[in-house]
C-alpha cells in the first residue's frame, strides 16, 4: 500500500478517475473507509492507488425516486449499465431548489415552448401549461393532498420515461451499501453523442493499463523525506502523554519550518519578527495541549452537556468581555501594542501583519470554548516602510490602529462603547 504520507501526491486520490464498471470490482474498501485499487497478481494483498471519485459512462436501465409526502428533499436511484457491468448511482435533490431553477430558466428563455426536443437538464417538463400544477404558481395554494400525490406520480412517470434508455456520464464519490460499491452523484450529464461512450472506454482502458494497474512510483525526493521522518521518529524522545514534551517538539518544528520558508515567501519590506511568531506559535500549541489534557482530567466535557453552562446572551457577552481583556493584556505585556493614556486607544508598536493579533484573540476564545472568529477582521498593513521610520521615534506618531476593526465589531455587539476618554466596557 502507498504510504499515507504520499496519498495527496497521487493524482488519482483527488481527481475523477475514468473507469468502466467492470473495473470497479477491483476496487475494494479497507478498514478505515478508504477505497483502493486492488492488485490481483500479488495474492490479493497489494493495494495500488487510493481513489475517492470516479467517472462512468453508461445507459440508464432502471430509475426510482424516493420522496416523502410532505417533504421537498428526496433521492433518485439510477442503475447504469455500460456493457461490462451494472452499478447503482444515487442523486440527492431538493424539489424547491429545482422549481426555482426551472422558473428562472423559463423567464430568461422566451422561446422555451418552441424547443420541445431539448434534452438538457430538466427542461422536458412544460411548466407553462395551465394543467401542470408544479409549473402554475397561482394554483399552489389550491393543492389538496390527493392532487399533490397524483401530480407527484405523474411527475415520476415523466422522469422515468425521460431517463430510461438515456446515455449519461456520471461523476461522483465512491460509496458502499450492503457490501456493494455505489456512486453518490455529484454531476449527471446526458450524452448527446453516442461516440462519447466509446471514447470513455478507450481512455479508461488506457488509463488502467498504463497507471492504475501499476503501483505508484515514489521518487528519490519522496524516499529522502520518508527516511528523514523515520530517523527523527526513532531518535525523538517525544512522550505523547507529556504535554510539555509535545508542545516543545511542535514549537521547535514550527520555528524550523518558518526559518526555512521565510526567505522564499516574505519580502524584506514585510519581514516578520521571528521570535514574535515563534512565541505565538509556542503559546498556542502549549495552551492547546494543556486544554486537551485538562478536559479529560477535570471533566469539562460533562459540563458542556449542561444547559446551565451556556447561559444565553448574557453568558456570551461576559465570556467575550473576559477574552477581550485578556487579549489586550497579553499583547501589552508582549510589547506588541501600547496604550495611549490620553485617548485610551491601542496602537501597533511594530510594522507587522495583523495575523499575530488575530491569533491571540482566537487562542483565548478557544480556551473559553467560544468561537468569535467573526469579531476578528484580518487587515494587512500597507504602509510598512513609513511605519519603520516612525518606529525609531519610539512609536510616538504611529498611524495604524492595531485592533480598530475588533473594537468596532464589539461596539456593534453592545459589549463596549466609545466615550470622550476612549473605549469602555459595558456593564
Amino acid at each position: 500500500m502507498t504510504d499515507l504520507l504520499f496519498w495527496g501526491v497521487d493524482p488519482f486520490f483527488s481527481g475523477n478517475v475514468q473507469i468502466v464498471i467492470h473495473q470497479l470490482n477491483k476496487i475494494q474498501i479497507i478498514e478505515n473507509g478508504f477505497y483502493f485499487v486492488k492488485d490481483r497478481s500479488n495474492n490479493e494483498k497489494e493495494w495500488l492507488h487510493p481513489i475517492t471519485r470516479v467517472s462512468v459512462v453508461g445507459t440508464i436501465i432502471q430509475f426510482q425516486e424516493f420522496q416523502e409526502m410532505n417533504k421537498s428533499k428526496g433521492r433518485r436511484v439510477f442503475v447504469i449499465d455500460d456493457g461490462t457491468g451494472k452499478i447503482q448511482a444515487t442523486q440527492f435533490f431538493n424539489s424547491n431548489n429545482e422549481n426555482k431553477n426551472k422558473n428562472n430558466n423559463n423567464n430568461s428563455n422566451n422561446n422555451y415552448n418552441k424547443n420541445k426536443n431539448n434534452t438538457s437538464g430538466y427542461n422536458y417538463i412544460d411548466e407553462n401549461k395551465p394543467n401542470n400544477t408544479f409549473g402554475n404558481t397561482n394554483n399552489m395554494n389550491k393543492i389538496n393532498p390527493n392532487n399533490d400525490f397524483k401530480n407527484k406520480i405523474s411527475n415520476f412517470k415523466k422522469l422515468r420515461n425521460y431517463y430510461l434508455g438515456k446515455l449519461v456520464e456520471v461523476n461522483g464519490f465512491l460509496n458502499s451499501y450492503n457490501g456493494y460499491i455505489t456512486v453518490k452523484i455529484n454531476n449527471l450529464k446526458i450524452c448527446t453523442d453516442p461516440n462519447e461512450e466509446i471514447v470513455h472506454k478507450l481512455e479508461a482502458m488506457k488509463l488502467w493499463n498504463l497507471f492504475l494497474s501499476k503501483p505508484f512510483e515514489i521518487t528519490s525526493e519522496m524516499t529522502l523525506v520518508k527516511t528523514t521522518l523515520n530517523i527523527n521518529k526513532k531518535n525523538s524522545s517525544l512522550d505523547l502523554t507529556n504535554p510539555n514534551s509535545l508542545s516543545e517538539t511542535l514549537s521547535t518544528k514550527i520555528l524550523k519550518y518558518f526559518y526555512e520558508m521565510q526567505d522564499k515567501l516574505i519580502n524584506n519590506d514585510q519581514l516578520i519578527n521571528n521570535q514574535l511568531l515563534y512565541s505565538f506559535a509556542a503559546d498556542y500549541v502549549e495552551q492547546y495541549v494543556k486544554d486537551k489534557s485538562s478536559e479529560t482530567n477535570c471533566g469539562i466535557k460533562s459540563n458542556l452537556k449542561k444547559k446551565t453552562f451556556f447561559g444565553g446572551e448574557n453568558w456570551k457577552k461576559e465570556k467575550i468581555k473576559a477574552i477581550f481583556i485578556e487579549a489586550i493584556g497579553s499583547l501589552i505585556k508582549k510589547g506588541e501594542i501600547c496604550e495611549i493614556k490620553e485617548t485610551k486607544q491601542y496602537w501597533l508598536t511594530k510594522p507587522i501583519l495583523m495575523d499575530p493579533v488575530c491569533r491571540v484573540i482566537r487562542q483565548l476564545s478557544s480556551q473559553k470554548d467560544l468561537k468569535i472568529d467573526h469579531h476578528v477582521i484580518k487587515r494587512e498593513i500597507q504602509n510598512g516602510r513609513g511605519v519603520q521610520n516612525e518606529y525609531r521615534k519610539r512609536c510616538q506618531h504611529v498611524s495604524v490602529k492595531a485592533i480598530h476593526s475588533i473594537l468596532n465589531d464589539l461596539k456593534e455587539e453592545s459589549i463596549i462603547y466609545e466615550t470622550e476618554k476612549g473605549w469602555q466596557i459595558c456593564n
